[in-house]
């Protein structure tokens, strides 16, 4: 870590603020294939989590987020990110730069190829 940044906290956040479907569907727009937001029950999700071993309280802790970030309660802007790395890339820059590596888990997550759309 560069000692500029230790003991310092950034917002990772864009100039734009998305809620789960609307991530869904700028995935969804780039990657040429249907990504879909489930909406998760939150007790399902806290006794999921714990079934893979996470704390009881580390779940209740990720869930009492969740819920804040469906709320809106979380749904800020920040110029850290572009401060820190000099530039600033959107969601759909993000997707389309990492496409690859989502066709790949795409394929991998159907056991075939990935859709004839997104290669």
């Amino acid at each position: 870590m560069h000692p500029q940044h230790r003991n310092k906290a950034y917002d990772a956040t864009g100039p734009d603020t998305r809620s789960g479907a609307g991530v869904a569907d700028t995935f969804t727009k780039v990657l040429g294939y249907p990504v879909k937001y489930v909406d998760v029950d939150p007790v399902e999700y806290s006794k999921t989590l714990v079934g893979y071993g996470w704390p009881k309280w580390q779940a209740d802790g990720l869930v009492e987020l969740m819920l804040l970030i469906k709320a809106g309660k979380c749904d800020a802007w920040s110029p850290d990110i572009k401060n820190v790395t000099g530039q600033h890339t959107s969601l759909d820059q993000w997707i389309t730069n990492n496409k690859a590596t989502f066709q790949k888990a795409q394929a991998g997550a159907d056991g075939k190829d990935a859709p004839a759309a997104a290669k």
